[in-house]
């Protein structure tokens, strides 16, 4: 990776990669640790500390003498969505990468998907990848890049996940993530991009998502409010919004089923 953090080369064009975190400390450094093993050669990393309680001294030290990195600390906790658009406005790249910091990336993922964004002219592309459940142990392979999204089908069951994601930053140009929004405002933003452009996927697992209780797949709730701020992107479309209301009723059976089965 090179120190300079700015080159303009087409053929390798400039990854800022946004990471936001608040606490946990070691997680964000296993982060950052799959950025710096990145086989991609031209990547800037913007790490926001989203007013966490815990010291950083440890991060800090992992950053020492690293002119690629971006070092931002927030006075007070914003939330997911405005920590990632504080990152997107000290970023200087063509292409916007995204990282969860409980999260990592497998070493070729940004040469793998810059490659094929280029060749193929998306400004848009999201990954398959590996799910951990941290309760379970267990492990699999979610092959959400086997599906290129067009709107509205994010409103409806969108598996993007946002650490499989890069994006050309003209997309961002009038668009960001909702600060509003503590769930889910990952999914608005794919609504609102889908408008646009193709949300192209790739189907090889290149990022480990790990999900716990307090993440929307592994949490009913969480799931439901999801649902209802992807609803909240289609308004204007009377016909869609009526599908989309039948549709939550049919996975809110469809979940209390599988409950009943299960037990």
């Amino acid at each position: 990776m090179p120190t300079n953090g700015h080159s303009e080369d087409q053929t390798c064009p400039l990854v800022s990669v946004v990471i936001p975190f608040f606490n946990r400390i070691e997680l964000a450094q296993r982060a950052v640790r799959s950025v710096f093993a990145q086989t991609y050669p031209n990547i800037e990393i913007i790490v926001v500390n989203d007013g966490s309680s815990e010291s950083d001294a440890a991060l800090v030290e992992l950053f020492s003498g690293r002119s690629d990195l971006i070092y931002i600390k927030t006075r007070k906790n914003v939330g997911p969505g405005q920590a990632r658009n504080i990152g997107i406005q000290s970023s200087k790249g063509r292409y916007i990468a995204f990282l969860d910091s409980d999260d990592s990336w497998e070493e070729d993922k940004l040469k793998i998907q810059v490659c094929e964004m280029l060749t193929k002219g998306w400004s848009f592309s999201h990954t398959s990848y590996y799910r951990h459940d941290t309760a379970s142990g267990q492990t699999r392979i979610v092959r959400s890049g086997s599906r290129n999204y067009v709107f509205p089908l994010a409103a409806f069951s969108c598996r993007i996940a946002t650490p499989s994601v890069v994006l050309d930053r003209a997309l961002l140009s009038d668009r960001s993530f909702r600060s509003d929004l503590r769930f889910g405002e990952d999914t608005f933003l794919w609504l609102a991009l889908s408008k646009r452009t193709t949300l192209y996927g790739i189907d090889r697992p290149l990022a480990h998502v790990f999900t716990g209780e307090l993440t929307t797949a592994a949490n009913a709730t969480i799931h439901s409010e999801t649902l209802q701020v992807a609803r909240e992107g289609l308004e204007g479309h009377r016909f869609l919004l009526v599908v989309h209301a039948v549709y939550r009723v049919f996975r809110k059976v469809q979940k209390q089923m599988s409950r009943s089965w299960g037990q």
